[in-house]
Order: structure tokens, then C-alpha cells, then sequence
């Protein structure tokens, strides 16, 4: 079986050491029969097993950064409170990991935003008959895009009216 865990980098945050460690420990136990790596945006480590050819070279870093400035510039005209910009992603904007994830069985999504993966491009690799599979280090997943609700409850009803 090809697994590759999907985060936004392999180094930079507690999800993304998570990741690491869980596709570490996968390649220690997992034996011969299972590949077992990681595709990222930002890849900091010098892994041979990590792939972060989406966000290599000057052209990769501009275009991670483009993504990650659009998707920011499309939450700015609707927000009420600047001090939140970071605390939600609407993933409207993502780089295609398609051809990079050709070969895996199981995809394992960990946090994976700043411009890094979309919505449609997660839709597209679910019609393509991938196997996801969702570690939730967050609340995105499941609010409509707050990282942490803390005591805001819209995501229950309908999220759009965020304080």
C-alpha cells in the first residue's frame, strides 16, 4: 500500500511535526510492502521521503505565496476584525496534487492551509477514487473555515456570521 500523508509543511507547526512523526513511524514498522511518504507545500527537512516539489524553487515559493495572499485578500473584504485574518481559511485557492499523489492508495490529510490545498482539489482526488482519511488538528475541518470557534457556535446553524 502507498500512503502519503498531505500537510501544509513537514516541519513548521504542531501539525505538520505531528504529520512528520506519524509518516517517521509508518516508515519505521511499515516494512517493504507499504511506501510511505509525505507531500508538502513547505518542505524545511532534508527527508528523502518528504516531497515538496508544490512549493520548490523561486517559482513554487511565489506561487504558494500567491495562493496563500488570495485566499487572505478574499476573507479581508468580507471580515469584520482584522486581529481574525489568520484564524480562518475559506480554501477557495490550492495547488493541484494530483500528479504527485498518482501513486498513492490512502491519502492522510493533516492541516493543510495557507494556500497549500483546496476544497475542489480534495473534491478532485475523492472523484479520481482516492482514499482520504482526515486528521483533525483543528476545528476547520468541520466549521466552514474557523481554525478555533472559541465561544462562537454559527458553524452549528450556518457559518457566515462570525463576530
Amino acid at each position: 500500500m502507498n500512503v502519503s500523508l498531505v500537510s501544509t509543511s513537514d516541519s513548521t507547526g504542531g501539525a505538520a511535526i505531528a504529520a512528520f512523526r506519524a509518516a517517521e513511524a509508518l516508515n519505521r514498522y511499515a516494512g517493504s510492502a507499504h511506501q510511505i511518504n509525505m507531500l508538502v507545500q513547505e518542505k524545511r527537512s532534508q527527508t528523502a521521503w518528504v516531497d515538496g516539489s508544490v512549493g520548490d524553487g523561486r517559482w513554487g515559493k511565489l506561487k504558494s505565496l500567491s495562493r496563500l495572499a488570495a485566499e487572505k485578500l478574499h476573507f479581508m473584504l468580507h471580515q469584520r476584525d482584522k486581529s481574525v485574518r489568520f484564524q480562518f481559511s475559506n480554501a477557495r485557492y490550492g495547488a493541484s496534487i494530483a500528479d504527485l499523489a498518482q501513486n498513492a492508495d490512502l491519502l492522510n490529510f493533516h492541516w493543510i492551509n495557507q494556500g497549500f490545498q483546496s476544497l475542489k482539489g480534495i473534491r478532485q482526488l475523492a472523484a479520481a477514487g482516492k482514499k482520504l482519511f482526515f486528521t483533525l488538528h483543528d476545528m476547520w475541518y468541520f466549521t466552514g473555515g474557523c481554525h478555533y470557534t472559541d465561544q462562537c457556535r454559527e458553524h452549528l446553524r450556518e457559518c457566515g456570521n462570525c463576530p
